[in-house]
């Protein structure tokens, strides 16, 4: 397991390896908000891999902000089959569970401003 903080040492960034050092985890958490999963760069919090012999594919990610699912221009949770076919994608704004119509004013208004 490797453990590391971003360069304002406001985040904490725990990535697992599997024994051929290819990634299977990684988590990030913001440190002011009670380590709660964190990550407001647009990339995701959460990422867990599928561990395969010589490779690994991403099986779920998890986009959030203070704990809460959240992502203003795409899914916050995604879920792959070990085929790397998407099977799930569901759309939140701050932990709320919303459309991707919804998804789609918000970036729109963001973008209009």
């Amino acid at each position: 397991m490797k453990k590391n903080f971003n360069k304002n040492k406001e985040m904490y960034i725990s990535n697992r390896y599997n024994a051929e050092g290819l990634l299977v985890r990684k988590e990030c958490f913001h440190l002011m908000s009670a380590y709660k999963l964190h990550n407001p760069n647009n990339e995701p919090a959460y990422e867990l891999y599928y561990d395969f012999d010589t490779h690994t594919s991403p099986q779920i990610f998890k986009y959030c902000i203070d704990g809460l699912l959240h992502r203003e221009n795409g899914p916050a949770l995604i879920e792959w089959d070990k085929q790397g076919n998407i099977i799930k994608e569901e759309y939140y704004l701050n932990g709320s569970k919303v459309d991707e119509l919804a998804i789609l004013i918000k970036s729109s208004q963001d973008n209009n401003l």
